[in-house]
């Protein structure tokens, strides 16, 4: 397929995206179609290649990063959490 194809595609998913979080608000279904718009501008650009290019200690290491970096924020969060009700006793309004 044509590379301005995969271009048109991804910006019809991200509009789409906007347009639906506006009406509708968040939903899950986000969760799919934002990486599948950025699978399609990575198409169009051939990034994808470089893709395959990397070796197999390169997506370890970023797969340990991801999982590191979501573990450091949910930690965040809690701790947060923590301090909000259990030390500052905010509620209502306050928190």
């Amino acid at each position: 397929m044509n590379k301005r194809v995969f271009n048109i595609i991804g910006w019809i998913f991200l509009l789409g995206m906007v347009a639906s979080w506006i009406r509708l608000g968040y939903l899950d279904l986000y969760l799919i179609l934002l990486p599948v718009a950025t699978i399609c501008f990575s198409i169009k650009d051939d990034s994808i290649k470089k893709i395959k290019k990397m070796s197999i200690l390169q997506v370890i290491v970023i797969l340990f990063a991801f999982i590191a970096s979501v573990g450091i924020v949910f930690g965040l969060i809690q701790l947060a959490n923590h301090f909000i009700n259990d030390r500052l006793h905010l509620t209502g309004w306050m928190k």
